[in-house]
């Protein structure tokens, strides 16, 4: 629908765009894509969401596929994507109200407002291993809820709170969330699917040019300063949920 009205260029451009931003600042396309699509294509935010909901699809496996190849991918994140399949259910079922109550654009306003709150939040953890598999299974609820409810892989919420509450190294945290985010992306995609929320022009159009903005923003990256990103990242979250709560 969209992708027909606006053309596939014009899509691929913000697409690449949304790639490098997101790459950039570390985090997850779906922090980006999913306002981009909302502010600058003026796609309805639930169809944002279930859109996005396919397209990390493809970017999970991939970030978890690069993990595995590397050996940093943790076998116990599969304990913390049991829990976020078990959560997606939740999730997807907030989703569902607040499409039907046409109030997804105040739901994602207050998770930008959290996700802000949590990227400024000094995380350094020191514990080399995972927590038992109780732990990660309650995480991974919480994880697949986000997931479900936004759309979004939700590396970016479980990430600070792995290394908050578990005291995590930032490697191990991230290597075990990988392996989770795969399995909470799928199970939050397909009831979004078979209720129609999806626009698979869309998705198609934006997939390549997010896979091509996050190689040039790796490149980018190197010769910027991180701290002084994640702050702008942080300040772009909040004025993104301001904005969507008004």
């Amino acid at each position: 629908m969209q992708a027909n009205l606006i053309g596939f260029a014009e899509i691929l451009v913000i697409a690449i765009i949304t790639g490098v931003v997101a790459s950039l600042f570390g985090v997850g396309g779906g922090v980006i894509s999913i306002p981009s699509m909302i502010f600058l294509l003026g796609v309805d935010p639930s169809v944002a969401v279930g859109t996005n909901s396919v397209i990390i699809i493809a970017s999970t496996l991939s970030s978890a596929w690069f993990h595995l190849r590397q050996g940093t991918l943790r076998k116990e994140g599969i304990y913390l994507g049991i829990g976020g399949v078990i959560g997606t259910v939740i999730g997807n079922y907030l989703f569902l109200i607040a499409s039907q109550m046409k109030v997804m654009d105040k739901v994602l306003g207050i998770l930008f407002i959290i996700i802000s709150a949590l990227v400024v939040t000094k995380t350094k953890g020191t514990r080399t291993e995972p927590p038992e598999k109780t732990a990660l299974i309650l995480s991974g609820v919480l994880l697949g809820t986000f997931a479900g409810l936004a759309g979004m892989s939700g590396g970016v919420l479980i990430n600070p709170i792995l290394m908050l509450v578990f005291d995590m190294d930032v490697k191990i945290a991230i290597g075990t969330s990988v392996a989770a985010l795969p399995m909470t992306a799928i199970a939050s995609a397909l009831p979004k699917i078979a209720w129609g929320y999806v626009d698979w022009e869309l998705a198609l159009a934006f997939l390549p040019g997010i896979i091509i903005g996050t190689k040039i923003g790796s490149k980018l990256m190197k010769e910027m300063d991180r701290a002084k990103l994640k702050k702008l990242f942080a300040l772009l979250m909040l004025l993104m949920g301001v904005k969507m709560l008004i």
